[in-house]
């Protein structure tokens, strides 16, 4: 028992310590292997200190501190730094005062026109603008609200670590941390709060100038409300009698119902404080517009001195003389166009400047390229342009307007009248040459011959003249419509008509100059060195400038017909109309017109595309690039087929047709490939077999038949044979395959024949062989290797035979070589008197 003490005392002494280990609490678990962000368990064990509660959120172990403090920190440093950055909202806030001045300054200008009896394409430009601005104002709103969702979602992430780091605060005194991880836990929570602060008062803001932003929003929406009552009640009321007519006593009296009474000098402070508001919202724009007309002065300057080189070179270029001797009115003209771009948002009086800037302009360089008698058009157009400018201006004071408009109508009547009348002269009145806007400028000639004098005119342009001739009669009408339409009270009616005819005549002579520029640009760019250097440029020259005047033409037609469809205010039910016919099916599943016209183009489009690459290829590929001959013409026409082919299925994709049934169509082909189409097939892969194979190629002289001929062209299902009599034969492509055909040049270009003849027995044969020769090698193009020989060929009686061998190149005339040295020949043996037999 005495032994058993010590043993049982020692036992419970090392027992002691695991039962100490088993009995621990388990609210200190080992955090080495616990997410950054676990949660404490529900279940914990409430042996817990009650002096440090477990947390109920997310929190850090304390293991993970350091790293975690870090990865945070970069976090918050990053997402200050976008709250300091933000060039979106800056410049939002910059430029909202000064469009909302502009707003102002507009909402004054509307005021007082839209109650004047202002035009409908004066509407159409304020809807025009309103509309802009409307846009601008929308994508301001747009960023805001993007801007606002993207802090929202950073207040978010920051009010989450901070109650993460909170947590973890309450956990690291718990644990007894050291005080370094206090301190960086404390560090951590302070840029929390001072990001979360800094990123509430930017949303506040944003908040903010997203309410003003609205605020100018709702105005503009307002303005626009406002333009589309009045177009509409004007709409309404242009077939109604708004005044007394012009022979009433109370015409002078007559006022607008509802409309202000406004002096022209209070009318005109509003639209200049819109202007000068707009440029300076709009100063890099108008920077932008300077620096574009000083490099188009520049480029038009350097080419001046250029162009009469090139006019002594090439004397076609000298119609578009003009446009390089007024290097600023073309300068300012090709800047019209570019302007139209960059200002979307100009108020009125910008427009009337630019147009006051470039209506003299313009007419300065058409009167370069119109015939004198035209001159006097030119000159009622500016004047008739001022007029328009001044009627606006003093659209407040009704009756002066109505009368400035009278005024001006019976002008142009009178102007119109004046080129309408029979012309005295002897003979037939030859029509004028003078092409309408939409034509190319060189019908035009400052020396062209006066009408009185009987001129054969082209076929163009007669055709140019009797266009110009209806159009005049076309104003004529109008002008008169107008007059009448004035005089009897219709003075809206008059304003719109008026209006419509003036506006697309300025538009048609800017666009007409347009025209005569761009042909002077064309000559610009064809005569650069890196396009000069092509050889498609320098043998058709006058073939591309043709085409790109052709282009142009049609170009700016349509775009003057876009234009004038804006100034009758019938875009809306234009665009209406064309999606009726485009889109509305035929009955015949869901084709309709648009999908036959997105086909047709693009069938089109792959004919000109193929075309455009073959001519590329030819004219500066395959000069430059050592192929076998033929290789070209075969790549061409490969080219041409999948061109083509894709093109076809592009046009059926577009047309709406099923490209899986494909498979459908294929086995019904088939079917009929078996019976109707074999021949065409079979033509066909045996023009791919000539392409590729090259047994026969283009410009090879083949013997088939007995016929001798030139290849010309080798299509998909004949070939073009030129005879030498100057037939062609359409030759099926199976034939050149199947059949026997003599080339003459598949190896080389050199052909020979011959030419026998019978002399006196009494003469020196080898004399005579030499002579034979001799005078072979000095007939044109007979070659000299090989050379020509003479032969003995045996005795017809007494009298020895001979042949002479000659050979040439020039295959395509051997006839005529051989007919020459025949003659050479003969003369050579009667000049040295050897009789032949």
């Amino acid at each position: 028992m005495r032994r058993l003490l010590p043993i049982l005392l020692l036992s419970l002494f090392f027992l002691q310590p695991l039962r100490a280990q088993q009995s621990a609490p388990a609210s200190q678990p080992a955090t080495a292997s616990r997410p950054a962000t676990t949660s404490q368990p529900a279940s914990a064990p409430t042996s817990a200190p009650a002096t440090a509660p477990a947390p109920t959120g997310p929190f850090v172990p304390l293991a993970q501190i350091v790293t975690q403090s870090e990865a945070d920190l970069a976090s918050i440093n990053a997402g200050a730094a976008q709250l300091t950055a933000d060039p979106a909202v800056a410049d939002v806030s910059d430029e909202l005062p000064t469009l909302a001045h502009e707003i102002n300054a507009r909402l004054d200008d509307n005021s007082k026109i839209l109650y004047a009896r202002p035009s409908l394409d004066t509407l159409r430009t304020a809807d025009s603008a309103w509309s802009t601005l409307s846009q601008q104002t929308a994508a301001w709103k747009t960023q805001l609200t993007n801007r606002v969702a993207a802090i929202d979602a950073l207040i978010t992430t920051l009010q989450g670590d901070s109650e993460k780091w909170t947590n973890t605060l309450s956990v690291a005194h718990a644990g007894s941390a050291p005080p370094e991880i206090i301190d960086r836990i404390n560090a951590t929570l302070k840029a929390i709060a001072a990001t979360l602060k800094q990123a509430q008062a930017a949303r506040t803001n944003i908040l903010k100038l997203q309410a003003q932003v609205a605020e100018q929003d709702t105005r503009i929406a307002a303005a626009l409300t406002e333009v589309d009552r009045i177009r509409d009640e004007l709409f309404a009321h242009l077939f109604v009698q708004d005044s007394p007519p012009i022979w009433s006593p109370h015409a002078s009296l007559q006022s607008e119902a509802g409309a202000p009474a406004t002096q022209p000098a209070s009318k005109l402070r509003p639209q200049v404080e819109a202007l000068f508001a707009y440029l300076h919202r709009q100063s890099a724009r108008m920077a932008a517009s300077l620096f574009i007309l000083g490099l188009l002065l520049s480029a038009l300057l350097w080419a001046r001195h250029r162009f009469d080189s090139w006019v002594a070179d090439e004397p076609t270029l000298s119609p578009a003389k003009p446009v390089f001797a007024a290097p600023i009115a073309t300068a300012i003209i090709l800047s019209l166009f570019i302007s139209i771009w960059l200002h979307p948002q100009a108020p009125r009086l910008f427009w009337t400047c630019i147009g006051l800037i470039t209506i003299i302009p313009a007419a300065l360089l058409i009167r370069r390229l119109v015939e004198p008698r035209f001159h006097q058009v030119l000159y009622a157009l500016i004047a008739f342009y001022l007029l328009d400018l001044l009627r606006e201006i003093i659209a407040g004071l009704n009756v002066w307007a109505r009368y400035s408009l009278l005024v001006e109508t019976c002008a142009a009547l009178a102007i119109l009248v004046h080129f309408l009348r029979p012309r005295r002269a002897k003979g037939p009145a030859a029509p004028s040459a003078t092409p309408p806007a939409a034509s190319a400028p060189q019908g035009l000639s400052p020396n062209a011959p006066s009408v009185a004098a009987p001129v054969k005119l082209s076929q163009s342009s007669r055709r140019r003249a009797s266009l110009l001739n209806l159009i005049f009669r076309l104003a004529f009408l109008i002008c008169a419509a107008a007059i009448l339409a004035n005089i009897l009270g219709f003075v809206a009616l008059a304003t719109f008509i008026a209006h419509s005819l003036f506006r697309s005549a300025y538009i048609g002579l800017i666009f007409y100059a347009g025209i005569a520029v761009a042909d002077g640009l064309v000559i610009v760019f064809l005569h650069m060195r890196p396009l000069q250097r092509l050889a498609a440029v320098k043998r058709h020259a006058s073939v591309i400038r043709s085409r790109s005047r052709r282009f142009f033409g049609w170009g700016f037609f349509l775009l003057w017909l876009y234009v004038f469809v804006g100034i009758l205010n019938l875009r809306p039910q234009t665009y209406n109309l064309l999606h009726f016919l485009l889109a509305t099916p035929f009955g015949l599943g869901p084709l309709t017109l648009g999908d036959i016209v997105k086909g047709i183009i693009t069938v089109w489009a792959a004919f000109a595309l193929s075309r455009f690459i073959r001519f590329l290829l030819e004219e500066d590929v395959y000069p430059h690039v050592r192929l076998p001959r033929g290789v070209g013409t075969a790549v061409s026409s490969v080219l041409h087929y999948l061109i083509l082919f894709f093109g076809f299925m592009t046009a059926l994709a577009f047309v709406g047709f099923p490209l899986s049934q494909l498979t459908i169509l294929t086995g019904a082909f088939g079917v009929g490939l078996g019976f109707g189409l074999q021949t065409i097939i079979n033509n066909f892969f045996s023009g791919l077999i000539v392409l590729f194979e090259r047994p026969v190629q283009v410009g090879d002289v083949i013997e088939m038949d007995g016929l001798v001929g030139n290849i010309t062209r080798i299509g998909i299902r004949a070939s073009i044979i030129r005879t030498q009599a100057g037939s062609d034969i359409i030759m099926p492509n199976s034939r050149l395959v199947a059949e026997k055909v003599i080339n003459w040049s598949l190896s080389d270009r050199c052909r020979g024949f011959e030419i026998p003849f019978t002399i006196d027995g009494s003469a020196d044969a080898k004399a005579v062989a030499k002579l034979l020769e001799d005078t072979a090698r000095s007939v044109p193009h007979i070659a000299h290797n090989p050379a020509p020989v003479a032969q003995f060929t045996g005795f017809a009686g007494p009298n020895p035979q001979f042949t002479l061998r000659a050979w040439t190149e020039d295959v395509e005339n051997y006839l005529q070589i051989k007919s020459n040295l025949g003659l050479a020949l003969l003369q050579a043996l009667t000049t040295q008197k050897i009789p032949l037999k």
